[in-house]
């Protein structure tokens, strides 16, 4: 009978570990190719747009602040401020800064500019 009680209790322990490393396997699993499958994904057309008019080469940091972006350069010349002000509700700039009220997709923007750094 003791016998018969030890074996039922074996039988339990080793399919709760044998669930366990079951979900364990599997979340693993997920988490490899979640990982593995995160493609960098295209950048959109307006920020590419907005990179070319800062200069890829020219942004030193981004910095976002409500619906603000703060924008260092190493040249504030080679900005083409013009052509920025089609993508922007406003523009301020302060030595090498500009500080940037995008019309759209501010946080995808400053996503993707972050990401060119």
């Amino acid at each position: 009978m003791i016998s018969a009680l030890i074996s039922i209790e074996l039988k339990i322990a080793l399919g709760v570990i044998g669930l366990l490393l079951l979900v364990g396997i599997v979340f693993l699993l997920v988490f490899f190719f979640k990982k593995t499958s995160q493609t960098k994904k295209p950048l959109l057309v307006e920020t590419e747009a907005i990179i070319g008019l800062i200069g890829r080469d020219n942004i030193v940091s981004v910095e976002q602040v409500q619906s603000r972006v703060r924008i260092e350069v190493k040249d504030l010349k080679r900005v083409k401020l013009e052509e920025l002000k089609e993508y922007t509700n406003g523009i301020f700039t302060s030595k090498n800064r500009l500080v940037v009220t995008f019309k759209t997709n501010t946080e995808e923007i400053v996503k993707d500019l972050r990401g060119i750094l």
